[in-house]
């Protein structure tokens, strides 16, 4: 959102000055205006990714895959490591990852650990 909010007072400050608009400045706002555009989309994307992860029933327990829970908490905070340039490399067991347990819960709490993770980081790595 911070994106889009900078990107937008750039827009207002080359249009209130009309006059001193150049093709470069025009050329430069239409690319900032794309910025926006594609930000919102992916605002948009998170908002939905939020919402279909709170309908989830918290409290329910059954058997379910660990990795399954995992690779869906890890979609939740995608975006946020491809905006610090992060890559993750996973290492998971492809057997025996059946647990009993409050699979809402459980990705509730790995997205909370990831966004720690993600935001302890500085921009790149992995």
């Amino acid at each position: 959102m911070s994106g889009i909010l900078t990107y937008a007072k750039l827009c207002l400050k080359i249009i209130q000055n009309p006059a001193a608009l150049s093709q470069e400045k025009t050329n430069s706002m239409i690319q900032f205006l794309s910025v926006i555009r594609d930000e919102a989309i992916r605002c948009g994307d998170i908002v939905k990714n939020l919402l279909i992860f709170a309908k989830k029933d918290f409290g329910k327990w059954s058997e379910e895959s660990l990795n399954k829970i995992i690779h869906n908490s890890i979609k939740l905070v995608n975006h946020k490591m491809q905006i610090k340039e992060l890559e993750l490399y996973q290492e998971l067991a492809d057997e025996n990852d059946i647990i009993y347990c409050d699979a809402s819960g459980i990705q509730h709490i790995l997205v909370a650990l990831f966004i720690n993770a993600i935001d302890a980081m500085s921009k790149g790595g992995s």
